[in-house]
């Protein structure tokens, strides 16, 4: 599955990423890691070109509770992650059909723990009719 960048400033978002990712907790960072190999966009590339699909973007800003356009360089603060911000953010960059409550709740959060707390597997459904 291949999706486009969304950043409008890829520096930015490198510096944006790089930092919430060093300010995440090990089980965020395992979450936001496992969510973004559905995708084949191991996070450490993510952080490093800048270059955010819109799966990653929606789950790091679920994840940090940041405001997904602060991680594409268009908002100038985190904020925080709300479903409001989240929906507009879908379809800002063209993801309409994702743009409900039901998208936004199960595609990030569907995960299953071993009895550890570690993540190990994560369910993305990006038709969740």
């Amino acid at each position: 599955m291949s999706m486009p960048d969304l950043s409008i400033d890829n520096e930015l978002a490198k510096v944006r990423l790089s930092e919430l990712m060093e300010s995440a907790t090990p089980k965020q960072k395992m979450d936001i890691t496992g969510i973004a190999m559905l995708v084949n966009r191991p996070i450490h590339r993510v952080c490093a070109t800048g270059k955010i699909p819109i799966i990653v973007a929606t789950a790091v800003a679920r994840e940090l509770n940041v405001d997904p356009f602060y991680l594409t360089g268009e908002a100038g603060k985190p904020g925080e992650y709300t479903k409001e911000n989240t929906t507009s953010f879908l379809i800002a960059k063209g993801y309409s059909e994702f743009a409900d409550e039901n998208y936004i709740e199960t595609t990030i959060s569907e995960r299953e723990y071993d009895k550890d707390g570690n993540l190990i597997a994560v369910w993305y459904n990006p038709d969740p009719d």
